[in-house]
C-alpha cells in the first residue's frame, strides 16, 4: 500500500486596508472642501468628522442620479463619487471640476480600495 502525503495548502489572501481618516480625509481635504463644505449647495459635506457619513450607502440628491449610492459599499463601480472623481460622466461632471484638477490614478486607486 502507498502511503500519500497530504499536505494543507493555505491560499493568504491579502485585503487592501485604508485608513479613512490619514489616507482618505487628506484627499478631500486637498481636493474637495474648497467647495464642499456644510454650507455649499450640493448638500455633500467632505469636511472631516462630516464625510464618511454624508457618503457611504447615502443615496445621492442629484436630480438625474435616479438614487444611486454616493459611495456604495463593496461596489465602488457604481458610486456617484468614483464616477465623478474619475471623470466617468454618467453622473454629470468630473470632480474636481477643473480638466487639469483630475486626481492622480493614485489617489482615484486609494478611493476605489
Amino acid at each position: 500500500m502507498k502511503n500519500i502525503l497530504i499536505t494543507p495548502i493555505y491560499l493568504a489572501v491579502l485585503v487592501a486596508q485604508v485608513d479613512y481618516d490619514t489616507e482618505i480625509q487628506p484627499l478631500w481635504n486637498s481636493n474637495c472642501i474648497s467647495c464642499h463644505t456644510s454650507t455649499h449647495s450640493s448638500g455633500l459635506n467632505l469636511m472631516s468628522g462630516n464625510s464618511l457619513g454624508e457618503l457611504v450607502d447615502v443615496p445621492s440628491e442629484g436630480v438625474n442620479y435616479g438614487g444611486a449610492l454616493r459611495v456604495a459599499s463593496g461596489d465602488p463601480g457604481s458610486s456617484v463619487l468614483y464616477d465623478k472623481i474619475t471623470g466617468g460622466g454618467t453622473y454629470g461632471q468630473q470632480m474636481p471640476p477643473y480638466p487639469n484638477d483630475l486626481m492622480s490614478t493614485a489617489n482615484r486607486n486609494l478611493v476605489q480600495t
